[in-house]
């Protein structure tokens, strides 16, 4: 923060950071620690950094070998872009002052996508107020794929991990942004698949995608989709330079109305009772109270009565998980949910 002017000044300058002709692992990781970045801001500048340190990391060499960028896959092209951004960065300036005057005109959008490196999330804080709409960004994150998951193709895998990740930002940030009240939550990915996912049955996934889609599930957020090209977190995941409009503010539609969102913009919210099973689709099975199927009055104990639910449960959504005798602990607190919203 500046003396003069209420704004943010991210500590990444040319004159703090040098860039040695030669580079090896241990000055390759002196460089991005010289990075001190907490919000996340400028994480599009050091994204093919981070990248280009793993895959040292991931042949072996020691830590004052030299490197041979030629050798690495976008080597070259991510030193100069790095270069280029540390003599462009001491420009970045932030206001600290959102326009946030009453939480109810605020709403928060938070921005998924994923490369087969890394992942990453932009979130933007949409203020209505009675000089018109303002979007800022407060807050960004991006993480690299782990070497393990590296080994395998998990495609639209990746992108969740994004979505995942998502919700874990919006925690911290409204935690921050509690001073002004609750704000409203939209998640953004440009993956058909994941808000399939998101809008279906958890339990019809592996172990991986469950998961993390009952974590999702969990925030009860609204989930859209947006275009690649109108997508901020692709930036990061591309490392894409230099940083405009789309990177500050968001899409050009964020800041009007509603009515001028994507068409397919808002999904159903992450609804709790999509744990197990389609609570209507549970009532069509004749699972519902006054039917004989199970009925609570001939039931004596709870726990068999959230049983029975988790059973049929498990019956009506074809699980592929499904094993007899088998009923697991998250299957019996959906159940569970379901028999106290009857």
């Amino acid at each position: 923060m500046t003396s003069d002017r209420d704004v943010l000044l991210p500590a990444f300058s040319v004159s703090n950071i040098h860039i040695p002709e030669v580079l090896t692992k241990r000055k390759l990781a002196s460089i991005l620690a010289q990075v001190y970045d907490p919000h996340g801001l400028i994480c599009p500048f050091i994204s093919g950094v981070k990248v280009l340190l793993q895959d040292v990391w991931l042949k072996g060499l020691d830590w004052d070998e030299p490197l041979a960028l030629d050798s690495f896959e976008s080597g070259p092209e991510t030193l100069q872009n790095f270069k280029q951004a540390a003599a462009t960065g001491k420009e970045v300036t932030l206001p600290r002052w959102v326009g946030v005057l009453n939480s109810g005109d605020a709403q928060l959008h938070i921005f998924c996508d994923s490369s087969r490196r890394l992942y990453a999330d932009c979130a933007y804080l949409r203020v209505n107020s009675p000089r018109g709409i303002c979007c800022s960004l407060i807050a960004a994150k991006s993480r690299l794929i782990t070497p393990k998951l590296l080994e395998v193709k998990f495609g639209p895998k990746f992108e969740l991990l994004a979505c995942y990740l998502a919700v874990k930002l919006s925690k911290s940030i409204l935690s921050a942004f509690a001073i002004v009240g609750s704000l409203s939550v939209f998640c953004w990915t440009d993956s058909l698949i994941c808000l399939n996912w998101i809008r279906g049955n958890a339990y019809q996934h592996d172990i991986f995608v469950r998961n993390r889609l009952l974590f999702i599930k969990s925030s009860n957020y609204s989930w859209g989709y947006v275009p690649t090209d109108q997508n901020p977190a692709d930036i990061p995941t591309r490392g894409t330079l230099p940083l405009g409009y789309l990177w500050w503010s968001g899409p050009s539609w964020l800041s009007q109305g509603e009515s001028d969102w994507p068409s397919s913009s808002l999904c159903s919210k992450g609804d709790a009772s999509l744990l197990v099973a389609d609570v209507s689709s549970v009532n069509k099975a004749g699972m519902a109270y006054d039917n004989d199927v199970v009925n609570p009055k001939r039931v004596s104990r709870w726990r068999k009565l959230v049983r029975s639910f988790a059973w049929l449960a498990k019956i009506f959504n074809k699980s592929s998980s499904f094993k007899p005798g088998e009923v697991s602990v998250e299957e019996e607190a959906g159940a569970e949910l379901i028999v106290l919203r009857q």
